[in-house]
Order: structure tokens, then sequence, then C-alpha cells
């Protein structure tokens, strides 16, 4: 990978993992008004985390659980490119990935913060460890970098 490249990929994952550190402090203070000031907005209770959200179907705790899901699934397909694997994004396909998203939103909203934390924290120890070759390989799924 030539030294451009390598730029352009440190500041996506620079941005990203900033982006991340918004999301934990933002679920961090949710979780600590549904304790302290329980009906303030923002509040992360369990209650709160079964509440609708904005996309038809999926309570605000699925979508926490998509956003660890969908981490876990990029953590796989990079550590198979890394190993010059192809790998799906969610084995199984859809049905998986749907199912799994619906397990991981029965969690408390506790729960569901440590699996949000958890993969992010997963995700950019993958980005940590990559290896140049592993970069910009291609999967069924949708490309891993490029």
């Amino acid at each position: 990978m030539d030294a451009a490249l390598a730029r352009v990929i440190d500041a996506q994952v620079a941005g990203a993992a900033a982006s991340h550190q918004r999301l934990l402090a933002t679920l961090d203070r949710g979780l600590e008004l549904a304790t302290t000031s329980p009906s303030t907005l923002g509040a992360l209770s369990d209650a709160a985390c079964r509440a609708p959200s904005l996309l038809a179907g999926w309570s605000r705790a699925h979508l926490l659980s998509h956003i660890a899901r969908n981490a876990e699934s990029h953590v796989r397909m990079f550590q198979a490119a890394t190993r010059g694997e192809v790998s799906e994004q969610y084995p199984g396909g859809k049905p998986t990935r749907n199912r799994e998203i619906d397990k991981g939103s029965t969690k408390s909203a506790e729960q569901l913060v440590v699996d949000v934390r958890t993969s992010i924290y997963l995700l950019e120890a993958a980005w940590a460890h990559r290896r140049d070759r592993g970069m910009l390989r291609r999967g069924p799924a949708c490309c891993v970098w490029g």
C-alpha cells in the first residue's frame, strides 16, 4: 500500500474512532440519566430501549443491537481478508443477521451499551492490526476498504 492511500485510510479510521467515542459518551450519559433523572430527555432506561425507533418495526434496542452486530460483521470480514480469505458479512445471510439483531434487542439498556462498546473495541482492534494485503480485498457483501 502506498503512503498516500495509507494516510487516507488512517484519516478514515480516525474519523470513525472519534464517532465511536461520541456514541459511547452519549450512551454512557443516557445510562447515567436513567439512574439519576429517569424522566429526563435522553435517559437510556430499559423502557427507553424498548420504545420504537424511527425505523419501522425496530425499537431503539434493535438499533443498538444492529450497531454491535454490524461492527462484529466487519471484524469477521477484516480478519478473513488479512488471512487472504473471503467472508460473508453475515454468515447465513439476511435471516441470520435479523435473528442476531432480534436476539440482541432483548438485552437490558446496560447490556446493550456493553455490547456496543465491546463490538466497537473489537472493530478498532481489527483496524489497528490490519495488514496491508488485507485492506483492499473485496468480498461478496461489500468492500472492506476502497
